[in-house]
């Protein structure tokens, strides 16, 4: 997906974990949900991204961080892509049922025409991608594979 973008010249963002429990507003009842839980807090660090190989940005691609699941909310997303005139976005990543979800629910909200890449997504079990995608796809997002961005 990634170089078929890149090779169209699509406009590409990363999107980073900035979880703190100074930043992230959230946290205090996710620990109360799962007191367990110790490896929650990810601080962006624009010097050590935690990005696969296969999806390193290049020097022209913004790289945001995020301190909630949803990109759009708490950062300049939406108004990065506003203000270059996109109205279509395209969502991949990791967890399709939350962080894939709630990026591009909030993406919808906006006003964005928006399509999640279901085989560039990947959640903790494969019921959980799959039942999130089959409540929400064509409901609030499209929802298409990576073979289909062979006709962009």
């Amino acid at each position: 997906m990634i170089s078929r973008a890149r090779e169209r010249n699509f406009l590409i963002v990363h999107v980073q974990t900035d979880y703190t429990k100074e930043r992230s507003l959230w946290f205090r009842q996710f620990e109360r949900f799962h007191p367990d839980r110790t490896d929650v807090e990810m601080p962006f660090e624009p010097t050590k991204l935690r990005i696969e190989s296969f999806a390193s940005p290049t020097k022209s691609e913004l790289v945001i961080g995020k301190t909630g699941f949803a990109a759009g909310l708490h950062t300049n997303l939406i108004d990065y892509l506003n203000s270059r005139g996109i109205t279509n976005v395209l969502v991949a990543g990791l967890i399709t049922s939350v962080c894939v979800h709630h990026t591009a629910f909030t993406l919808f909200d906006a006003g964005f025409q928006t399509c999640v890449i279901q085989d560039c997504c990947a959640d903790r079990n494969r019921r959980r991608h799959d039942s999130v995608l089959f409540l929400y796809g064509e409901y609030m997002y499209d929802v298409l594979d990576s073979s289909s961005l062979l006709l962009l």
